[in-house]
């Protein structure tokens, strides 16, 4: 992608790599690269301004960042933006808040997601918790498509947890 720009600023200490702290900005990104590199199970779309930071002195890999995605679609679910912090500790991708937003829908999301094969439970188990008010249960249909289900009308969503794996998951909550 041309129009992308990446910056980094900080210190890598070649003495002491634990002591190295590195922040990188990336704006227009193509996130679909995301999906190309494992990082996200459905096929997505969009461009985004990603914030990353590095520090080295933590016991595991820990990297931490903020994300804004802009004419974005998850697994052909378009949405308007995307916006969230998240942090990677060890293979895991912890999204502290991550907010899917479609007109005047907001879909937010936290939760814990593996990335790395060497994870405990590699079979990519996660879970995450989802809240909503006036989600309209359309946004849904294309990732339900291949199951025959077609939703209409809008929902509060309250505390949704899905876990499993992403071949079988498993939802919980309130709507």
């Amino acid at each position: 992608n041309d129009t992308s720009e990446f910056k980094g600023n900080g210190e890598i200490n070649l003495n002491a790599l634990k002591k190295s702290l590195i922040t990188l900005a990336a704006t227009r990104v193509d996130i679909g690269l995301l999906a190309t590199m494992g990082l996200i199970p459905y096929p997505v779309t969009g461009l985004a301004d990603i914030n990353i930071g590095v520090n080295a002195e933590q016991p595991e890999k820990f990297m931490y960042g903020s994300v804004q995605a802009y004419n974005l679609s998850l697994a052909n679910m378009p949405f308007d933006q995307a916006r969230g912090f998240f942090e990677f500790k060890g293979d895991l991708l912890n999204l502290l808040q991550l907010h899917l937003i479609k007109d005047k829908q907001r879909l937010t999301f936290t939760g814990a997601i593996p990335v790395g094969s060497d994870h405990p439970g590699s079979d990519t188990r996660f879970q995450i918790l989802s809240a909503s008010k006036n989600f309209e249960l359309a946004t849904l249909n294309p990732l339900l498509d291949k199951y025959g289900i077609k939703l209409e009308g809008s929902a509060e969503l309250r505390d949704i947890a899905i876990r499993g794996s992403l071949d079988v998951p498993a939802l919980d909550g309130a709507i």
